[in-house]
């Protein structure tokens, strides 16, 4: 005896979907969860992609920020560099200007101390007039006493200095920021007188003359 195979019918999708059935709710559901899920990561990429981009800005602008400083740095180098120049080019043309006043102050100082020196006599036994010179052949002629200070002379004090070697070593300070020397030495029948000027700056000038014997 043959036996007859069971068949099966199929339902309609159309029907199914169109008809509620128990049956197809659990599809349904997992359906409505698989879009959501989807829906979620599209809002997560597009928040990411939206972090990502502000992160991106951010950093372009913090170089671009960095680079702002490094130019201002160059830019207040080469400013104080220039400005540097400036200064040292105005103060060596302040300090020009004033040399020629501090040469003519130094000149005036030894000049005049040069001439106290020379207005005294030649030697402490110089008599009055000069005639007959010390140490001379002529009749009469004192020896000379020769070089430094006599009894009650004193080098600091130039009241007390009555010849011309009594001025050796002899020195001062007549202004603030200039001091003066002298010096005494005996050239032949000559005595050379030496004075010198110190400045600001370091500047000197010398004068020198010779006293003759008489």
């Amino acid at each position: 005896m043959q036996t007859e195979k069971p068949f099966w019918i199929t339902p309609d999708p159309f029907v199914m979907a169109a008809s509620p059935n128990r049956h197809c709710e659990p599809q349904v559901r997992q359906s409505k969860k698989i879009l959501l899920d989807h829906l979620t990561r599209v809002r997560n990429n597009s928040a990411t992609s939206r972090s990502l981009r502000a992160t991106g800005v951010a950093i372009h602008r913090a170089r671009q920020q960095g680079f702002s400083l490094i130019e201002l740095v160059v830019f207040m180098v080469v400013v104080g560099l220039a400005l540097s120049s400036t200064i040292l080019v105005y103060n060596q043309s302040v300090i020009n200007s004033v040399d020629p006043i501090i040469r003519v102050q130094m000149a005036e100082l030894a000049q005049s101390q040069l001439d106290e020196v020379i207005a005294r006599k030649y030697d402490e036994n110089t008599p009055t007039g000069g005639i007959p010179a010390c140490g001379s052949a002529e009749t009469g002629a004192p020896a000379c006493a020769g070089m430094g200070l006599e009894a009650g002379e004193v080098l600091s004090d130039q009241s007390t200095l009555d010849d011309v070697d009594d001025f050796d070593g002899y020195n001062d300070t007549p202004y603030t920021g200039y001091t003066r020397d002298v010096a005494i030495s005996i050239v032949g029948n000559t005595k050379q007188i030496t004075v010198t000027v110190s400045g600001p700056n370091n500047q000197q000038l010398i004068l020198s003359a010779f006293r003759a014997n008489f």
